[in-house]
């Protein structure tokens, strides 16, 4: 063996140690996050949706990510900006992570005169959570049978009737709106402050018509107070097989609020997998597949890649509707 051989052999020994100890350090890295505790910003008070899924899945993230406890924070106020803007300025590090619904990164910033963050540029997506499918419902002794018998009789009656929603903005606005837009009708939108409100006005005959999740609706249904006449999600759901979709009346119609973790700008690829492969496996596992679809809300287990398509697409979609209904924000 030469001089050159001997040498060349002595690199090649060199750079497979480095290589082999940068790997060593990556995959360290990984199997180290996180090594204390998480937290889970909830941008709302204790009993709102985002609280209630972050208080499922907290149990299994923790089974999953080195037995490090996931802490939930709730940071109610402004509609979610403030927890959300609490997360998008925290260090990208991957131990503050925000619990959000779509209306904070995909509405919200439409109707805020000077968002204080940039949901687009200052979040990154971890991982879809859940969707929770919305129904478009009236009194039970209303004489409609299903939504085209609605669109009938408002563009018969212009202006008469109205509908409630959890508030201005909320994804049960917009779809209200959108389908106002489809149907080329008007009806007027009252804006209350929760479900709770509304459901009490609709049974009073005060307002005509809810637009509000399913897990709000089923209990007055059963009692035969209600009747859903469509849900606004691209398919039936399995839990009432009989409601029709909005898209069964307007094709192509799809929305839903739905819910996803993300953390902060910056945050290292390798954490942001780790993260969506714990979310992942909790969405899976049987209790908590259940106790989600306990409260009609749909486990959506997926990649970052596509939770950040789907929150792009939305913000443009959202946005554009926000400004063609002239729809007002602070």
């Amino acid at each position: 063996m030469n001089a050159f051989q001997i040498k060349r052999r002595a690199w090649l020994g060199a750079a497979a140690g480095t290589a082999l100890s940068l790997t060593g350090s990556w995959a360290s890295a990984q199997s180290t996050y996180p090594n204390r505790a998480v937290e889970l910003i909830v941008p709302y008070p204790p009993g709102a949706s985002t609280d209630l899924v972050a208080r499922i899945i907290q149990p299994s993230l923790t089974a999953s990510l080195n037995q490090q406890p996931f802490v939930i924070d709730n940071k109610g106020g402004a509609a979610g900006n403030i927890g959300a803007a609490y997360v998008a300025k925290s260090a990208p590090d991957g131990y503050r992570l925000l619990v959000a619904t779509n209306a904070i990164t995909t509405i919200l910033p439409h109707l805020t005169k000077n968002p204080p963050f940039d949901a687009l540029k200052d979040l990154v997506p971890v991982a879809k959570l859940a969707s929770g499918p919305i129904g478009i419902a009236v009194r039970s002794d209303m004489p409609v049978k299903n939504l085209a018998d609605l669109m009938a009789l408002a563009k018969r009656s212009p202006g008469k009737l109205s509908y409630g929603t959890p508030g201005s903005g909320s994804p049960h606005h917009l779809i209200g709106e959108q389908i106002k837009q489809l149907a080329g009708i008007f009806i007027v939108h009252v804006p209350y402050r929760g479900i709770g409100p509304a459901l009490t006005d609709l049974q009073g005959g005060t307002i005509d018509i809810v637009v509000s999740t399913l897990a709000a609706l089923t209990p007055l249904v059963s009692a035969g107070r209600l009747k859903v006449l469509a849900i606004a999600e691209s398919k039936r759901f399995d839990d009432a097989p009989n409601v029709p979709t909005v898209a069964e009346t307007f094709p192509g119609f799809e929305a839903s609020a739905w819910l996803a973790l993300y953390a902060p700008a910056g945050t290292p690829a390798d954490v942001i997998r780790r993260l969506n492969e714990a979310v992942n496996t909790a969405l899976t596992t049987n209790d908590v597949r259940a106790r989600f679809l306990a409260s009609a809300l749909l486990p959506t287990p997926g990649t970052p890649e596509a939770l950040g398509a789907l929150t792009r697409t939305d913000f443009a979609r959202w946005g554009q509707l926000i400004r063609d209904r002239n729809i007002g924000g602070d």
